[in-house]
């Protein structure tokens, strides 16, 4: 199994953002490969960082340098951007008077797409929506299961369709879109339940959709990266991973216990100032999984065994 976890720089590439950066920043953008067909695919994945997601939707119609990587601070050009949008931090205080329904549904302008290349279907005995890409129309395709960010708490919004059907168009794919109940109706192991579930399914009936089960990728999120991270040990316990040949994790949150959140290098240096804030952070756990970080499945950096 191939891990991956792609920086915050690719992530905002996914909207547009014309990003200076030195050789250090460079090289954080990653070229990732597998064989899908029988020859050696490569993908290079722009992806979404959807915990962002209200924030970022403003840069879109912008070309500007987000961050000197050198330094750790933003340019002026975004310093100047966020004052003109009044943006600022919000205290975990601030964050918990906000109606969470306006939290939940945040997001950019949709983009169109042709409906016609999207089925929407419910699984399993609980309905998991699923949405399901095959652009292509084609046969024995590479399956991509994606789980959207969102701290949790965020479902599959409608702006992020488009990207998924992107996609399935770029690569050749049938991607089917987990649409897994959130925080904080739904807390902890609701969102694992339906993702692990969606798995199994997908690994079962795929082919009816055009897909080929022995060649899946899963791809997370945010949020939804951490719910791969978990999937992909709980398949291993149930000898289900043999049909998985890539997972990807973006922007991951793999240890969301408090000590780590007070104690390491990325906490400290990015708490406040470039969106995602600490206490954002704290917010999304609350919600989630209150009481509960130190559970691998919740936290899944602290599993025991990581071998294959």
């Amino acid at each position: 199994m191939q891990h991956f976890k792609l920086g915050r720089q690719n992530a905002l590439n996914k909207y547009d953002i014309e990003l200076q950066v030195d050789d250090r920043c460079r090289k954080n953008s990653r070229t990732f490969a597998t064989e899908l067909t029988g020859k050696l695919v490569i993908m290079k994945k722009q992806l979404l960082y959807s915990s962002l997601i209200l924030i970022l939707s403003l840069f879109t119609a912008l070309h500007i340098n987000a961050q000197d990587c050198g330094n750790r601070k933003l340019s002026p050009e975004t310093q100047n951007f966020l004052q003109r949008i009044g943006y600022v931090d919000l205290t975990l205080e601030q964050l918990r008077t906000i109606p969470i329904e306006q939290i939940k549904y945040a997001g950019p302008p949709v983009k169109a797409y042709p409906k016609q290349d999207v089925e929407r279907i419910k699984i399993t005995a609980d309905s998991i929506p699923v949405l399901v890409f095959n652009g292509g129309a084609g046969k024995n395709l590479p399956i991509i299961i994606n789980y959207h960010g969102g701290g949790f708490i965020a479902p599959l919004i409608p702006a992020l369709e488009y990207d998924l059907w992107h996609d399935s168009k770029t690569y050749e794919a049938v991607v089917f879109a987990v649409d897994y109940r959130v925080a904080p109706e739904h807390k902890f192991p609701a969102a694992l339940n339906d993702s692990y579930e969606a798995f199994k399914w997908i690994s079962e009936n795929g082919k009816r959709f055009g897909g080929n089960t022995d060649k899946m990728i899963l791809m997370g999120n945010s949020a939804g990266a951490n719910l791969v991270a978990v999937i992909t040990q709980k398949a291993r316990e149930e000898n289900r991973l043999q049909g998985v040949k890539l997972q990807v994790l973006n922007g991951i949150a793999a240890d969301l216990t408090p000590v780590n959140m007070e104690t390491s290098q990325s906490y400290r240096d990015n708490a406040t100032g470039y969106f995602q804030t600490k206490a954002a952070c704290y917010f999304a756990v609350e919600n989630y999984a209150p009481g509960k970080t130190d559970d691998p499945e919740v936290s899944p950096l602290l599993t025991e065994d990581f071998s294959n």
